[in-house]
C-alpha cells in the first residue's frame, strides 16, 4: 500500500514516522488539519479515520466530509467513525453545547474538545454522496470505571458515488 498519515498534532506526526522507520515502513506522514485536507482532488482509493472526525462541530463535520469526498477518487471507500448521540454524555447532556449535535468535552483528557454527535438521519444526510454499505454502532463497557457512562460509537463503511 502506498499510505499517508496526517494529524495536527507535530507530536503524533513525529511519533508516527519514528515508529515508522524503526518497523521499516513507508508512511508519507505530515502535519495538517482535516477541514482543508493537505492533498490533491482524486489523490486516494481510501480514506480511513478513526474516532477523529468527531473532534469538531455540526458546520466542521460538513466539510470534512466535503474534504474526504474531494480527495477520494471516484468509488472510493471511506471508513468513517462517529460519536453516538446514544452515548450517555449526550443523552443525558451534561456538558456545554455548541449546537445541537455538538458538546465541548469536560473530561480530563479531552476537556474544552469538541465532539460532534450523530444518529442515523443525521449519517444519511452527512454521507448523500457516498453509497453506504455498512453502518455498525457499538457500544463500549468500561468495567474499571466507577461512572456507568455508556459509550456508543458509528462505524461506517461507505463508497464515494
Amino acid at each position: 500500500f502506498d499510505v499517508s498519515a496526517m494529524d495536527i498534532s507535530d507530536y503524533a506526526v513525529e511519533y508516527l514516522k519514528n515508529w515508522a522507520e524503526k518497523e521499516n515502513l513507508e508512511i508519507n506522514a505530515q502535519v495538517g488539519d482535516m477541514l482543508s485536507l493537505p492533498y490533491d482532488d482524486q489523490s486516494f482509493d481510501c480514506v480511513f479515520t478513526y474516532h477523529v472526525i468527531s473532534h469538531t462541530d455540526a458546520v466542521g463535520i460538513r466539510k470534512i466530509i466535503s474534504e474526504i469526498e474531494r480527495v477520494l477518487k471516484p468509488n472510493g471507500e471511506a471508513y468513517l467513525t462517529f460519536c453516538s448521540k446514544e452515548s450517555t454524555e449526550f443523552a443525558e447532556s451534561w456538558f456545554p453545547k455548541l449546537d445541537e449535535n455538538t458538546l465541548i468535552s469536560q473530561d480530563e483528557a479531552e476537556k474544552g474538545i469538541p465532539h460532534y454527535y450523530a444518529d442515523l438521519n443525521d449519517l444519511k444526510e452527512l454521507l448523500t454522496n457516498f453509497n453506504i454499505e455498512l453502518i455498525k454502532h457499538t457500544e463500549y463497557c468500561n468495567l474499571n470505571r466507577k461512572s456507568n457512562r455508556r459509550e456508543r460509537f458509528y462505524y461506517v463503511e461507505a463508497r464515494l458515488k
